[in-house]
């Protein structure tokens, strides 16, 4: 999963101007709480995981796609 993030991180990398590290957590819960601490400032989870982040780290969703 990260090589396939990679070509997103270098682009996303050099419209902020800055290094984005790319990298996969244990768990879901993991991310939340990366996001929480503020050691993770963007994470791809799956909806139920997403509720549960907003509720416990007050993240908010800035990306959603709907099929």
């Amino acid at each position: 999963m990260v090589d396939d993030l990679e070509p997103f991180a270098k682009a996303l990398g050099e419209k902020l101007g800055m290094k984005v590290e790319v990298f996969t957590a244990s768990s879901y819960i993991g991310v939340i709480e990366g996001i929480g601490s503020g050691s993770v400032d963007f994470g791809l989870v799956p909806p139920f995981s997403a509720v549960l982040s907003n509720k416990q780290s007050n993240t908010k969703k800035h990306i959603s796609r709907n099929k």
